[in-house]
């Protein structure tokens, strides 16, 4: 688990004993900044944790997703194998929060560029 957080900066912290685990998201792993808040759960705001968990739901893994983390608890008696295919489908699911992620630290790149683009299309000569 701690291997998917140094791959996946969406993650802001794994902890657990065991097989209880939890997996955080946050959209910066230094300042912990989380994608959603309590208020948009109770405001009816759709989760990115929900969205990551239904789709680790459509490859077969059950996770319980709070408002910020995953709760990580299977049953005693699973395999490695099983496990393995676990951390398989939560590692392609957490590639939604990479995306996220991305469209909200890439905006001022985009901005950027657009800029830069106007910048040179005004100096080609008419």
């Amino acid at each position: 688990m701690n291997a998917l957080r140094a791959k996946h900066k969406s993650i802001g912290e794994v902890r657990g004993i065991g097989l209880f685990w939890a997996v955080e998201l946050v959209k910066n792993q230094a300042t912990k900044e989380s994608f959603n808040s309590y208020k948009d759960k109770v405001g009816g705001v759709p989760l990115l944790i929900d969205k990551v968990a239904a789709e680790m739901m459509k490859n077969g893994v059950f996770v319980q997703a709070w408002v910020s983390h995953f709760v990580i608890a299977p049953p005693l008696i699973i395999t490695k194998q099983e496990i393995d295919t676990a951390v398989k489908v939560l590692d392609d699911a957490l590639h939604i929060a990479g995306y996220y992620r991305g469209l909200i630290y890439d905006t001022n790149m985009v901005k950027e560029a657009l800029k830069a683009a106007k910048t040179f299309i005004e100096k080609i000569p008419c």
